[in-house]
């Protein structure tokens, strides 16, 4: 979800799905080929201090000479090199010049959305000339090193993933296929070009190019993983392991869901298979009123089945009281007297787990408590 793009430290963020953010400007040198594109930072107003992405189309070529299309399409292109500007000015001016201006913008986290099938070619750079921090990718093998020799420490030297995962860029090349390519680097990258202008089809290398972020900032962790999550999903129809918060799901249908407490999903009140619960240490909060505040509640004609064996804890706001823990339609798989309880705070009595056809509860009898029979 796009709520999982932190807007903390987020320097730039191009979206080629986006029609309202690409602007159609000049032709560049007054040829009707050559029409000029600017795709702007996503969202943000179309006026100079706002960052774009200044490239050019010829509609007519065959090849991809001379394009630096950021198409307004999924599977966004540039072909040739994209590069990054804040004067709005530039773009209704025609001369080759004003063109081939850059600027710069200080980077430490990027993801760039990709497809390597005719080679990866270089997705970023900090100079065009062969001296860069990046050093150019060329032919038109994926396989080569995601990070050409020569390229310097701070990117060699700091994260590189693909699809989700660590790889070591300087050994591993690119998939040949649509991709989501993440870095951190050690230092600020000075990010100015995306694209090698190398990169063209009568070449080899070329590389296609889609949605472009960019954090002045180091991006790790649960963080990292939720927006490469967000463009797995949203470009290539697919989520890494771990990665996906289900508790913005809800499950309806039969079937069984096996899970962990922390990620569980909602479950429709038409949910009639199982809910396949794999934590062996649960924990249950109950406040002043008795009432269990994170008890499990499934649907009447939904099965919970549980491990076998494990660990109870129940926090009590106040006096420790007997109180029902989680319920459905049937419980499983548990077996009460394998299971140690905890009670918090220090408890003077007995308490132990009972499970029935429909709830598992806890039982708490305190000491001195006298029981009348009849």
């Amino acid at each position: 979800m796009e709520a999982d793009v932190p807007a903390e430290g987020r320097a730039a963020w191009f979206d080629p799905d986006r029609a309202d953010d690409l602007v159609l400007g000049a032709n560049k040198d007054g040829t009707a080929d050559n029409l000029v594109y600017a795709l702007f930072d996503r969202g943000q107003p179309h006026e100079t201090g706002t960052r774009y992405l200044h490239g050019t189309y010829n509609p007519n070529s065959t090849q991809s000479t001379g394009d630096r299309r950021p198409r307004a399409v999924r599977g966004a292109r540039g072909g040739d090199t994209l590069r990054l500007k804040t004067d709005v000015s530039l773009i209704s001016n025609a001369t080759a010049s004003a063109f081939y201006s850059f600027e710069t913008c200080p980077t430490r986290t990027a993801f760039i959305v990709m497809d390597s099938c005719w080679g990866g070619g270089t997705p970023i750079l900090d100079k065009i000339e062969a001296n860069g921090l990046v050093r150019r990718r060329t032919g038109d093998d994926f396989t080569k090193p995601i990070w050409a020799g020569g390229t310097d420490g701070s990117l060699t030297g700091g994260v590189t993933r693909l699809n989700g995962a660590a790889c070591d860029g300087v050994t591993t090349g690119f998939t040949g296929a649509p991709e989501v390519f993440s870095f951190t680097t050690t230092n600020d990258f000075p990010a100015a070009f995306f694209g090698s202008y190398k990169n063209k089809d009568v070449e080899g290398g070329t590389e296609v190019l889609g949605e472009i972020l960019l954090y002045d900032r180091v991006v790790a962790g649960a963080e990292r993983d939720r927006i490469e999550c967000y463009l797995l999903n949203k470009w290539l129809g697919v989520a890494t392991g771990g990665v996906c918060d289900w508790r913005r799901a809800t499950v309806t249908g039969a079937g069984t869901v096996a899970a962990a407490r922390a990620g569980l999903p909602a479950f429709d009140a038409a949910f009639t298979g199982t809910l396949a619960l794999a934590d062996t240490a649960l924990a249950f909060h109950v406040d002043t009123a008795g009432m269990v505040t994170d008890a499990l509640a499934l649907p009447a004609g939904a099965a919970l089945a549980l491990p076998e064996a494990g660990a109870l804890t129940v926090s009590f706001a106040g006096r420790p009281t007997s109180c029902t823990l989680a319920t459905a339609g049937a419980i499983t798989g548990i077996d009460p007297a394998r299971w140690t309880v905890a009670l918090t705070p220090t408890f003077h009595g007995t308490s132990r787990l009972v499970c029935t056809a429909g709830a598992l509860r806890l039982e708490v009898i305190p000491d001195g408590t006298v029981l009348f029979f009849r």
